[in-house]
């Protein structure tokens, strides 16, 4: 995969999504409907998933990107 692809990924697939479900998770944790509590968690925890690839994505395009710059000086 490479670096473009996975910068892609990230601003597609993961960026809307922290930053759209914080509402989300807010609607779900006022909410008084049966079975809202059931979902704010599953929200929550897929919300926490998604941070983490997130930060995972950050890391491994900084990484790939220094070294692609330490490569090209040699």
């Amino acid at each position: 995969m490479t670096i473009n692809a996975v910068k892609s990924k990230n601003e597609l697939m993961i960026i809307p999504v922290v930053k759209e479900f914080p509402a989300i998770i807010e609607i779900c944790k006022n909410s008084n409907e049966e079975g809202s509590d059931e979902l704010f968690k599953i929200i929550e925890y897929y919300f926490q998933q998604m941070i983490s690839l997130y930060l995972i994505f950050k890391s491994l395009v900084e990484f790939t990107e220094k070294i692609q710059t330490e490569v090209n000086k040699k």
